[in-house]
């Protein structure tokens, strides 16, 4: 009763924080499960669960959020590649259109999954519009930008991090490393490779929100 409440409440207020402007989207999280646990499996994808549990431990969220008055669920962080086809499923079933933002180490997802079995999911799910990648470095971002701009037809985007990155053992942020790309260095690179849209996850700041907006603009 009370998280549904509150569910309900977030969306409501970010529909305020929009002050009734048209094209202003209001965008519902659904989180992954790693993020429950809370033992780092957000990361690694290591659930150790299969499509059917992850499908039902999302649905009744899924199911309150899509009659929140949000305008898209936004299923992001997903590490692994069973919660991608049960999200995909998930969403097929609401009468509301989803975005699925993925997480990687490296090229692949947390898991290991190649980001071509992440396409051929999205491809086949008519209700996900739109493809992106979020809580990873700005490097791993341009790289999946152009894995996606190569087997997509549907929009596309990132919203990495600051560069710095999270120690989930000691918890505890560590500084970018030298020799990488920054998020706001690599707006220029990123519509060079058509994303429709770009943003930022942790440690990004309203300044480097800011920087972007110029340089999209």
């Amino acid at each position: 009763g009370d998280i549904e409440k509150l569910l309900r409440k977030s969306v409501g207020l970010a529909r305020e924080a929009t002050g009734g402007v048209d094209g202003r989207y209001v965008a519902a999280s659904v989180g992954p499960y790693g993020a429950g646990p809370g033992a780092g499996t957000e990361y690694d994808g290591a659930y150790g669960i299969g499509v059917n549990q992850l499908a039902q431990w999302h649905r009744p969220r899924m199911e309150i959020l899509a009659d929140s008055g949000a305008d898209v669920l936004l299923m992001e962080t997903v590490p692994n590649i069973y919660e991608v086809e049960a999200l995909a499923a998930e969403i097929s079933r609401l009468n509301i259109d989803g975005w699925l933002s993925v997480t990687l180490n490296g090229t692949t997802l947390g898991d290991g999954t190649r980001l071509d079995e992440v396409l051929n999911i999205v491809n086949d799910t008519p209700a996900i519009k739109a493809l992106s990648i979020n809580c990873c470095s700005a490097d791993e971002a341009l790289s999946a930008a152009e894995v996606f701009a190569q087997g997509t037809d549907k929009a596309f985007g990132v919203y990495p991090n600051s560069g710095e990155t999270w120690d989930h053992v000691n918890r505890k942020w560590l500084s970018r490393d030298e020799g990488s790309v920054g998020l706001v260095e690599a707006v220029p690179q990123l519509l060079d490779l058509g994303v429709s849209f770009i943003g930022g996850c942790c440690r990004v700041t309203p300044r480097e929100i800011e920087a972007i907006v110029k340089q999209v603009s």
